[in-house]
Order: C-alpha cells, then sequence, then structure tokens
C-alpha cells in the first residue's frame, strides 16, 4: 500500500512538472499573421505643346505615368517602361524611367518624353506603360494611344507661258491684239493664297499696252490655274523684239521662277505720204491767231540781239524726220502737239530772212518764210539817277526752302536756289542793276534758318524797323497746305513743320496779314509767293503745290485788299501747278527765273533804262505763259503803281 501510494505521488508530481512546461512553452513560441505584399497600380496621359493632342511633325511630347501601391508593402526599385506592339515610324521611343520606392497607399510619378522627326508619317500609335519592383512585382500593362501627323508641305508654284494672236504667224502685228496664257501649278502640298502674275517689259516699250498684274485667286495643292495677259498693240508701233517678264507670287511672298517670253512686234506698212509737214513757229512772237501765238508767212520782228531763238511745231501724221532753220538742225522732242523744235539763228545788222524747214519721212518737205530785222543797239545818254527817285530804305525778307526737317514733306529742287539769286539781286547796288537793298536791312533764311519761329520774328520784329517811306520785298518760295480739318486755313511750311501739328509749327498766311497790319508801317510793300507748290518732284519737269493754287491766290487777294500799297505777285492761277526745270537757267521754278530776268533789265519795254512794276509784271505773266503753253499764268493782285521803279538797267 505505501509502495502503491508513493507510485501515485510521483506520477501527480510528473503530471504537474509537465503542465507547467506546456504552459512555459505556449507563451514563448506564439504565431503572428504573415504581411500583404506589394501591388501596383497605373494611370498615364500625353500631352503636346500645342495643345491639340496631337503629335506634329518635329514636335515633342510627354507622357505623365502615376504608379499607385495599393498593397500593404513598400514596392522597392520601381520602374517605368514603355513600348510598342508595332515599330512606329519616325518617332523615338524612350528609355525606362526609375520611380523609385513607393510606400503602401502611396504613389510614385514618371515621365517619358516622345520626339517625332520631321518625317513622320499620319499614324496612330498604340503605347504599353510596364511597370516592374523588386521581388517580381508587376502592374498591369497600361495601354495609350498617340496620334501622329505628317508635316504639312508648302505651296510650291511653277509656271508656263504660251503667247498667241489671230493670225497665228506669232508676230503682233501693228493694230492686233495678242494674248500670253500663263499656266500656274502648285506641285506643293498646301494650297497657295491669293496668287497673282506680274508682267513688265525689258526694255520698257511704247506702242503696246497689257496690264501690269493679273489676279489668279487660290489654287489647290496639285492643282494649277491659268492667267491671261492681254496686249494690244498700237497702230504706230515700230518693229522690235519685246521680252516679256512674268513673276508669279501668292499672298505669303512665295513666288515661282521668273519666266521669260520674247515677242516680235512688227509696224505698219503706210501708203506713201504725200503731205508735207505742217509748221508753226511760236517764237519770236509777231501775231496772234485763235489764241496762239504764231508767225505767219512773210512776217517781220526786230530785235537789236545777234541771234534770235526760233521755236516751234511741225505736224505730219507719217512723223517729222528733221527740222532745219537756216539750214541748221534744230533739236525736236515730242510734244502734245507734234514735235517741237528749237533753234538759234546768227543775225547780221539789218534784215535777215530765215527760213525753217520740215522734212517727214518721205522726205516731203515744207517751209516757212520770215524777216527778222537787227537794229544797231541804240546810244543813249547816260542821265544820271534823280535822287528823288528812290525815296526811303528797302527792306526785305527772303525765304526759299528745297530741304525740310520732316521726311511727310516732298523735298523740291530749286527753291532755295530761287531764294538765293532772287537776295542776290535784290542786294546788289541799284547803279549796277539791283534792288539796292542793303545786307542789313534783309533777313534771308534759307532751308534750316526758316524755321516757323524765325519767319516769324521776321515779319514781326524786323520788319516794324521799316518806315512809311520805306519799301518792303517779300520773297516766299516753297510748300503751302491747307489745315487738314479746315481746308480754307493755309500755311507756309517752314523747315520744322509737321503735317500733323500744322497749327504749331507752320505760318499761317493769316499771320503775314496781321504783321503787316499791325507791324509794318512803309507805305509800299511787294510780296512774291512761289509757292503754289505741288506734291512732290518726280521725273524731269516737276511741280511745286500741297495746296491748291486757287486757295493760295484767295489768301494773297485777301493780302492785298488789307493793305492799299500792297501788290502780291504769286506764281500760279487757280487750278494750276507752279513748274520747276533745269531748262530754266540751269534749275530753277520758271515763274522766278523770269521774276530775275525781269529784276536783270529785260523787262524794259519802253528802254526807258528802268524796270517798272508794270513792266516786270507784264514781262513775267507773257513768258510764263508762253514757256508753259498758258499751263500757268502768274496773277498780280491788289492797288499799286505801275509806274514804281524797281531797278535801273545798267550801261554794258
Amino acid at each position: 500500500m505505501k509502495k502503491l501510494a508513493a507510485l501515485l505521488a510521483v506520477v501527480a508530481l510528473m503530471a504537474q512538472s509537465s503542465e507547467g512546461q506546456v504552459k512555459a512553452r505556449s507563451q514563448t513560441f506564439s504565431i503572428q499573421p504573415a504581411a500583404k505584399p506589394a501591388a501596383l497600380s497605373v494611370a498615364a496621359d500625353f500631352s503636346e505643346p500645342s495643345g491639340n493632342a496631337v503629335l506634329d511633325a518635329g514636335e515633342k511630347g510627354t507622357v505623365n505615368v502615376t504608379v499607385t501601391n495599393t498593397g500593404g508593402s513598400v514596392a522597392k526599385n520601381v520602374v517605368a517602361k514603355i513600348g510598342s506592339a508595332a515599330s512606329p515610324i519616325g518617332i523615338e521611343l524612350p528609355k525606362p524611367v526609375a520611380i523609385g520606392e513607393i510606400a503602401p497607399n502611396g504613389t510614385g510619378t514618371g515621365r517619358f518624353e516622345l520626339s517625332a522627326f520631321d518625317y513622320v508619317p499620319n499614324q496612330t500609335l498604340t503605347l504599353t506603360i510596364e511597370v516592374s519592383a523588386d521581388d517580381g512585382i508587376k502592374a498591369v500593362s497600361k495601354p495609350i494611344s498617340v496620334a501622329a501627323r505628317a508635316a504639312v508641305k508648302p505651296a510650291i508654284l511653277a509656271s508656263t507661258l504660251r503667247f498667241t494672236e489671230p493670225s497665228g504667224n506669232g508676230v503682233l502685228d501693228a493694230g492686233e491684239s495678242g494674248t500670253i496664257t500663263v499656266s500656274v501649278s502648285n506641285s506643293g502640298g498646301s494650297a497657295a493664297k491669293g496668287v497673282m502674275v506680274k508682267v513688265k517689259s525689258d526694255p520698257a516699250v511704247s506702242g503696246i499696252t497689257f496690264p501690269a498684274t493679273v489676279q489668279v485667286g487660290d489654287i489647290a495643292a496639285k492643282s494649277s490655274a491659268p492667267a491671261l495677259i492681254a496686249l494690244q498693240a498700237s497702230e504706230s508701233v515700230r518693229g522690235q523684239s519685246v521680252t516679256m517678264i512674268v513673276d508669279v507670287t501668292d499672298g505669303s511672298g512665295l513666288s515661282a521662277e521668273p519666266k521669260t517670253l520674247a515677242i516680235t512686234t512688227r509696224e505698219k506698212v503706210l501708203a506713201k505720204d504725200v503731205t508735207p509737214p505742217d509748221i508753226d513757229v511760236w517764237e519770236p512772237v509777231v501775231t496772234a491767231t485763235r489764241g496762239v501765238k504764231i508767225i505767219p508767212n512773210e512776217s517781220k520782228f526786230a530785235t537789236e540781239n545777234s541771234s534770235v531763238a526760233v521755236r516751234g511745231v511741225a505736224k505730219d501724221t507719217s512723223g517729222v524726220a528733221m527740222v532745219l532753220v537756216n539750214g541748221q538742225e534744230a533739236r525736236l522732242t515730242v510734244g502734245a502737239e507734234g514735235f517741237e523744235f528749237v533753234a538759234d539763228a546768227l543775225l547780221v545788222l539789218g534784215e535777215n530772212d530765215i527760213e525753217v524747214r520740215a522734212i517727214d519721212r518721205f522726205k516731203n518737205e515744207n517751209k516757212l518764210t520770215f524777216k527778222v530785222t537787227r537794229n544797231p543797239e541804240a546810244i543813249v545818254e547816260k542821265k544820271p539817277i534823280p535822287a528823288n527817285l528812290f525815296k526811303g530804305q528797302r527792306w526785305a525778307v527772303i525765304v526759299g526752302i528745297s530741304r525740310y526737317g520732316s521726311m511727310d514733306i516732298p523735298q523740291l529742287r530749286y527753291a532755295d536756289r530761287d531764294a538765293q539769286e532772287f537776295y542776290d539781286i535784290m542786294t546788289k547796288p541799284i547803279e549796277e542793276g539791283g534792288g539796292g537793298v542793303p545786307k542789313p536791312n534783309v533777313r534771308f533764311l534759307l532751308n534750316e534758318r526758316a524755321s516757323s519761329s524765325n519767319v516769324r520774328g521776321a515779319l514781326t520784329d524786323f520788319l516794324k524797323q521799316a518806315i512809311e517811306d520805306d519799301i518792303v520785298f517779300i520773297y516766299f518760295a516753297g510748300h503751302g497746305a491747307p489745315d487738314p480739318d479746315r481746308p480754307k486755313v493755309l500755311y507756309l511750311l517752314t523747315y520744322d513743320s509737321d503735317l500733323a501739328k500744322l497749327a504749331a509749327t507752320s505760318v499761317k498766311m493769316q499771320e503775314i496779314q496781321d504783321a503787316l497790319r499791325d507791324y509794318v508801317a512803309a507805305k509800299t510793300v511787294l510780296v512774291f509767293v512761289d509757292a503754289c507748290h505741288s506734291r512732290g518732284v518726280t521725273g524731269a519737269l516737276a511741280t511745286r503745290a500741297l495746296a491748291s493754287p486757287d486757295l493760295v491766290n484767295d489768301y494773297l487777294a485777301e493780302l492785298a485788299r488789307a493793305r492799299a500799297s500792297t501788290m502780291t505777285f504769286s506764281a500760279s492761277d487757280v487750278n494750276q501747278l507752279s513748274q520747276e526745270d533745269k531748262r530754266w537757267g540751269g534749275g530753277h521754278g520758271v515763274f522766278t527765273y523770269y521774276l530775275l530776268e525781269a529784276l536783270k533789265g529785260k523787262a524794259d519795254f519802253n528802254n526807258d533804262k528802268m524796270i517798272r512794276l508794270g513792266e516786270l509784271t507784264q514781262y513775267v505773266s507773257d513768258n510764263v505763259r508762253r514757256e508753259t503753253r498758258a499751263q500757268q499764268s502768274p496773277i498780280s493782285s491788289g492797288n499799286f503803281d505801275i509806274n514804281l521803279p524797281l531797278t535801273v538797267v545798267p550801261e554794258r
């Protein structure tokens, strides 16, 4: 019994020991649940600079990739790459992009740059975005579609020329019309907008007319369009070879290679002309017929000069080949009425026969004769100038402007030279044939010196020195212009005038009238204005009016009425322009040229060796009208003494 009890006690003790060990083990080795792995998803979008979602040739675009980790573990060494099932043409795929680590529930971004080369064709690419990380983790591939567009080829213009005419002989005969057909093609990839054809001849020819431009319009890509250039030969066209030059351009400035086409013209075969030319002689003047001054046969003319200028016109339907004056060939020019001629005929003392012969191309000849008597120079007893002939002092304001500071004002050629020579003769002593104005009594303003302030000062502060018995001369050569907002308000343009600020920078004509009324005490004021000047100098013969001549003359007439002893003498009548040219004294306005000639002695009609105001106005008016074929008629206004002496004719 005792042994059994002891055994049971040992067994119980062992059981307790085993239970304790089991409890101890369960506390030391408890089991935890496993962590979820990383899980990646991809989003992508495409953008490019123009915003049209198209990758154009030469353009760079961007694919933006966003990777999200929705797993429970960190995604390590995340890498994105872009690929395509088919090899893209003209587009370079970028290299893989490293994004790095992405924490659980975090995101990472990558950026791919796509470049389209210039030769890329039109295509739509399906690109695949693949994302992977360590431990073999991969995202589901993301497809993205990208459209690529090829470069638009510009328009390419070319032309071909073909000439046709009704007779089919390929020659443009006198009086005939012809056509140049210009076929304009566009071989480019874009439409050519506003295509036009420009035409010119080399050399420039007379007797053929054609349009300078022909509008074609728009020409689509890979298309063509015709342009027809109409040529017309006059009845008087001469035989010649003309090179026509054709340029084709569009509105953007794109042009085709210029093309040339040689065209032969043939003159009209004329029936032989048996009628001789008609001859009219304009100078020297003897009588007037039908308002035109001509010399009839056997007329007589007297002079003391050693030669006489013979000037006129010869007319013939078949042309004038030659005009001879006393056997010497005259200079011929083509005028409005026919072939104008001029030549000098030498004279001996006594009666001289002047013969004018005109010959046409068929050698038909006509002649006109008249007599010119050269008288010996009269010996005139030299008499002293009466002491009271030129009472008081003489004053002058002389302004001439050819060069203006503003580029908006057309420059003149001879206005400053006109003023310079007027100054020279006016400051020469009276006994030497000048105007006798002392140089200190002259305010002489040329070009840059003729500012508005200087001109105003000359008319006011300077001329107020003149007293009642003095004579004041005012001379202006330059431009006149009306106020753009008040056309009846006229300004004389000075060197510093600004057309946008006429009132502030020019001299108003009213200011001259105010100055003569308020500042000038002299009883006699003579105003010479060569300011009916024109829009600019173009060609050999120029005219000088920014303002209309009638407006200028209205102001001058008003100026003359404002004072009892004021005369204004302007270069031209209403609706006329003042001409300037080299043929008048090497370069003058025609009005000023004959004004100077009159003052030098040529206006002494009564041979009293004095140039009086009435003689001056008559001489200038007659000669200007004759020289310009009555296209310019000087006009004087005011109440003035026609016997007022201006200069004396010095002894030779």
